[in-house]
């Protein structure tokens, strides 16, 4: 009987499963971990493990006819995709898909970081919008914020270098942009896929702006830098699934003489 089979074959993957957390939490005892890395590994665990159960009940398998009627049901829907406020990048890509990770590469100190606070600017004028910074401070964000709005060197506002009367403009502006910007900073020096999750959790943004991914504490730090690279990105496409949102994330891209090394 094929339904007998199938129940067989469940009692055998949750058996498997189990095994395998067992084993994995005794490699985490054995460890030399400390708590922080006891308690990401376990965080990493778990939400893998209720992937795999989200996808066992969705069933998400179908043949081409099968899947024919969702697709009309779905071409009727209104688009959701989040719109940058870049005519031209909107135009090319349809804008941020919700539930997707969309990734922003280059290489160092090519505007990666410019854009990316640009484009979140412009989001936050109609989605809430959080945008993580492991590189630049608060301080640094606004600076390079209103540098734009007001066209000002951003030197001479971290020099403390403005005129009175710029300095006025800056305030009388900051009243407008408070009311504008549904933006969130946070300037975490440090951050892992649990401490963005809670934030989510905590904030829920329908767009998360992560700068940049090499700063994100991988889940297992013991591994390699690539299988490190690896886990963070399906870790922040989960979180993107789970929650419905749009993830864009910064990625530096290696230069040729650094790719021949590896």
């Amino acid at each position: 009987d094929l339904r007998m089979s199938r129940g067989l074959g469940d009692v055998y993957k949750r058996q498997y499963r189990k095994r395998l957390m067992i084993a994995k939490m005794g490699e985490l005892v054995a460890s030399d971990a400390d708590a922080d890395e006891m308690f990401g590994a376990v965080a990493a665990m778990m939400e893998k493990q209720q992937h795999i159960m989200e996808h066992q009940r969705q069933r998400s398998a179908k043949d081409f006819a099968d899947g024919i009627d969702d697709f009309l049901q779905w071409l009727k829907k209104p688009n959701d995709n989040i719109q940058t406020g870049f005519g031209t990048l909107d135009k090319l890509t349809g804008g941020l898909v919700r539930s997707g990770v969309t990734v922003i590469a280059a290489r160092p100190g090519k505007g990666k970081s410019t854009l990316a606070l640009q484009m979140a600017a412009q989001i936050s004028q109609t989605c809430l919008t959080l945008y993580q910074s492991m590189e630049m401070s608060r301080e640094q964000l606004y600076t390079a914020i209103f540098s734009r709005w007001e066209q000002i060197d951003s030197i001479r506002i971290t020099n403390h270098a403005l005129t009175e009367e710029e300095e006025s403009k800056i305030a009388e502006d900051a009243e407008i942009l408070k009311r504008r910007y549904k933006l969130i900073l946070d300037d975490s020096s440090l951050t892992s896929l649990v401490d963005v999750e809670l934030t989510i959790k905590e904030r829920k943004p329908e767009v998360v702006v992560i700068d940049h991914l090499g700063l994100v504490a991988p889940p297992n730090a013991k591994e390699k830098r690539n299988d490190e690279l690896a886990a963070l990105t399906r870790g922040l496409k989960q979180l993107a699934m789970k929650y419905h949102i749009c993830i864009c994330l910064l990625y530096t891209s290696p230069s040729p003489r650094d790719m021949r090394r590896s």
